[in-house]
């Protein structure tokens, strides 16, 4: 097994300025569960089923589009779907890519934990955000994307799609 080696301060520092970009959300502004780390996801693995859209042509060996955009495809109103609820996919689109990001800085700090740097997962996390580490990108993202989830999914029904097929 290959030993892991820990990010440099350089990819640590890079990751840190694209990170700049994406909101973030002040601990007062937190309802409880957020505040003590528990971050809802609409429709559990959901959002897969949008993320594989988004990197078909990236990554088209991805196993999330063999299992939620393949399966979809294969449904008679996926089109129709796709037709009358361009806005909303297009924002979810936008909204996915900040998440895309996130993930990034999910992987660095699994990674820094992996290698039991906890003192250095802490310091990333306060680079991210000196009260809330990496929820503070985490929560202003879910919370959008939760909500275009949700209207996604009511627009699926009405194209005659159960949207809960998809929630994994």
């Amino acid at each position: 097994m290959a030993e892991e080696n820990p990010p440099s301060p350089e990819e640590i520092d890079a990751l840190v300025v694209r990170v700049a970009i994406l909101q973030r959300v002040l601990q007062e502004d937190c309802t409880t569960e957020e505040s003590e780390g528990v971050i809802r996801q609409f429709g559990n693995n959901f959002h897969l089923l949008f993320l594989a859209r988004l990197i078909r042509d990236k990554k088209p060996n991805a196993g999330i589009i063999r299992v939620y955009l393949e399966r979809a495809e294969g449904l008679d109103n996926w089109q129709k779907f796709l037709d009358e609820n361009a806005s909303i996919l297009t924002k979810i689109d936008t909204i996915l890519e900040k998440f895309q990001i996130y993930k990034e800085v999910i992987g660095m700090y699994r990674n820094i934990i992996k290698l039991k740097d906890f003192d250095g997962a802490d310091a990333f996390g306060k680079k991210i955000d000196s009260d809330l580490g990496i929820d503070a990108i985490a929560i202003p993202i879910w919370r959008e994307l939760n909500a275009l989830l949700e209207q996604a999914a009511e627009a699926m029904r009405k194209s005659g799609i159960e949207p809960e097929q998809f929630y994994g």
